[in-house]
This record gives C-alpha cells, sequence and structure tokens, in this order.
C-alpha cells in the first residue's frame, strides 16, 4: 500500500473515531476538500425557500421543485459552518470503490457521547459501537470456548437442569425466550440446517458483555483469561446481579493503574478470590457444594496466566452457635491450593438440606491440577497504591 493511500486511511479512520469530520468523503473515494459556497447559490437557495414557503401558505404543491442539474447547488448550514455538497436525484453521484481503502468501507462512525455521561458510561458508550462488534464478538466467543466444559454437554435438543430447558454452553430456553432468541433461525443454523449452538450463544452473550464493560471499561487492558474468569461468573450468577458486585470496579482500577505487568497480575489474583470465591448463594439464599466447585473452576481459567496456582479443592462445612450447638447460623467455605488454604468465607447463608450430609468434605475442584507454584498473597494490599 502507497505512502499516500496509507495516509487516506489514517485521516478516514482519524475522522471515524473522533466523530466530527471536518471533511465529507464520498464512500469509495478519496477525502473531498470541503469548499465554501458561493455567495449567489446561498442567495438562490434563500429565494427558493421563500419561494416554497410562500406556496406552502397558498396551498399550492411544492414538492416537485428540484435544484437544476446542469451544476450542484451547496446549501451552506450556518450553524456548524460545514458545506455539504447535493446534487438532485436525477443526475445521482456514482462512487467507484476503491480497493486501497475498502476495509474502511463498512467502518461506521464513532458513537455520539452525550457531554452529560459520565466517564465510565462514555467509555463503555464507545465499545458498544458497531466498529467494535467484531472485537466484543471474538471475546464473548472466546470466553465461551473456555467454560464450554464448565457448562458441560446438552445435546443438540437440550436436557433438563433444575426444571429449565438447557442447551450446550448452558444457554436456557427461559433465558431465549425473554431475548426474543429463536434457535431455530436460519441464522444459527449451518449449510445442512444443523443448530449452530455456539453462534446462539454468541447472541446471548451480546447482553453480558455490555454488562461487563460497563463495570469494566479498561477491559481491553485485562488478560484476556482475566476476563474469561469474570464472563464466567457473569454468565453463571446473571449479568444483573453481576453488577452489584465490587468486582469488576476493582479489577478495572487495577487495569488503569500504573502497576509493572506483575504487580497487575498479582493484583488480579488478590481480587478474584476475594470477591468471587464468595459467590456461593442459590436464588434461595442457601449455599451451594456446586457453587463453591464453580467458583473454583472460574478462577483457574485465570490463575495460570496469571503466574498462579489452580484452586484444587474446596470445602463447605455447616456452622452452628457457640451458645447453643442446635442452633445453625450459616457456613464456612474454605478453598486450598493443594493442603494450602487460600481462601475461607463465613457467611450466615446455611447449607442446602440436601447437601448437608456431605458438610466439611474436602472436594476436588472439577478439572483442577496442580502444576504450578504457589503465589504467597499475604498483605499484598498493603503493596498495591
Amino acid at each position: 500500500m502507497g505512502i499516500m493511500s496509507q495516509k487516506v486511511i489514517d485521516n478516514e479512520m482519524e475522522a471515524l473515531n473522533l466523530g466530527t469530520p471536518d471533511d465529507f468523503t464520498l464512500s469509495g473515494g478519496l477525502p473531498k476538500e470541503v469548499a465554501p459556497a458561493d455567495r449567489g447559490d446561498i442567495d438562490a437557495l434563500e429565494a427558493a425557500i421563500i419561494e416554497m414557503r410562500r406556496k406552502e401558505a397558498a396551498g399550492e404543491e411544492y414538492s416537485s421543485y428540484t435544484p437544476p442539474v446542469e451544476e450542484a447547488t451547496t446549501f451552506y448550514d450556518k450553524d456548524d459552518q460545514d458545506f455539504l455538497e447535493y446534487r438532485a436525484p436525477e443526475e445521482p453521484v456514482v462512487a467507484t470503490p476503491s480497493p486501497t481503502i475498502a476495509e474502511t468501507q463498512t467502518m461506521p462512525y464513532a458513537p455520539v457521547v452525550d457531554a452529560a455521561m459520565d466517564a465510565k458510561e462514555a467509555a463503555s458508550q464507545r465499545r458498544l459501537t458497531p466498529r467494535a462488534d467484531f472485537l466484543n464478538t471474538f471475546y464473548v466467543g472466546n470466553s465461551l470456548d473456555a467454560i464450554k466444559d464448565i457448562e458441560g454437554e446438552h445435546g443438540p435438543e437440550g436436557t433438563l437442569v433444575n426444571g429449565n430447558r438447557t442447551y450446550n454452553y448452558g444457554v436456557e430456553q427461559k433465558t431465549l425466550d425473554s431475548l426474543g432468541i429463536d434457535r431455530n433461525d436460519s441464522k444459527f443454523k449451518d449449510s445442512a440446517g444443523v443448530i449452530d449452538d455456539k453462534k446462539v450463544a454468541v447472541a446471548v452473550g451480546d447482553g453480558f458483555h455490555k454488562a461487563i464493560i460497563l463495570k469494566m471499561p479498561n477491559w481491553e487492558e485485562m488478560p484476556t483469561e482475566v476476563y474469561n474468569s469474570v464472563f464466567s461468573l457473569a454468565w453463571n450468577v446473571g449479568h444483573a446481579g453481576f453488577t452489584g458486585y465490587s468486582l469488576g470496579t476493582n479489577l478495572n482500577t487495577i487495569a488503569g493503574s500504573d502497576s509493572t505487568e506483575a504487580e497487575k497480575n498479582t493484583a488480579y489474583l488478590l481480587e478474584l478470590r476475594t470477591n468471587m470465591l464468595d459467590v456461593v448463594g442459590n436464588t434461595g439464599g442457601k449455599v451451594q457444594r456446586g457453587l463453591a466447585n464453580r467458583r473454583g473452576r472460574d478462577y483457574n481459567l485465570a490463575a495460570s496466566a496469571l503466574g498462579g496456582s489452580n484452586i484444587t479443592h474446596y470445602k463447605v462445612t455447616r456452622r452452628f452457635s457457640e451458645e447453643d450447638p442446635t442452633v445453625e447460623i450459616g457456613s464456612t467455605i474454605k478453598y486450598y491450593e493443594g493442603d494450602t488454604e487460600v481462601r475461607s468465607v463465613l457467611t450466615s447463608k446455611t447449607m442446602t438440606t440436601s447437601e448437608q450430609l456431605k458438610s466439611g468434605i474436602k472436594t476436588t475442584v472439577t478439572g483442577a491440577t496442580e502444576d504450578v507454584a504457589y503465589v504467597d498473597l499475604t498483605n499484598w494490599e498493603e503493596a498495591i497504591t
């Protein structure tokens, strides 16, 4: 690609990103410098407008008015001082696509961000524009690949999980219904007419992604593994529930800090341990061992990439009052890296009745391995500025 062609692309991309182009670019052509309007054109336009208004007041037909086609008429916008060239329909401008800027022809303009928006919302809105769709879809698809095994296989017709029809990637029929998504839509099928469950999941995941990046405007600055852990948590608890947690905000602060990469990675690990491993209550307000297992798996999606160790075991134990041992007052959830306890969570939520016989049993986190050295995070909070 020539130097001039690259400069054209850079100029157009800059205009698209800023959302305030100072020249008018014909699709597929080179940027056209805006020329000042001729005074005669302005007078002619104003006279034409006056005449149309007179005819409108008199009830006469004026819609057939068109500017002369011999030459272009230039409209002058006094508000923003931009000049835009208009040609009548009888003489349309036909643009010939240029291969040198073909990649920019479908790139939409940057969003208009309301000045009243706070910085976080404005940054998030920029991430939600169509020009970011490819990147968003990549992150969502990558996360879905990461959690596919966690969600389990449900076959082409789905299975019943807790009374809900559930498909691969953990997509529930009730979720599809609430979003107005039809699995049988042709856009989700391959050439043989078979439903691609991942395409369906990506369509559902779009809303989760938007909820996540509202809490984490600096999401692109994070390792993808951290995003995967967060996505898995949101996918499991619901994006509405996720927005109520401090996890996303805290991770975002780490990503935007001036710390070194190594310092950030350790801080990510600490934050995931602190504010993700404690999310073990179900909608009925009870602690479930399965959720403790899930949180361990969520954490492990990022642990190795950040230089940490996988959580290998968890244990949920019923807690009773010291004053009256017959009164149950909550639960304790502990997580381990091998034989080392790395997190203990106290909660007033009690264990589900069906799991109480497994109270105090140390259980292996599904899929966990012990192939990474332990990272001591003791007092790390004091080292983060």
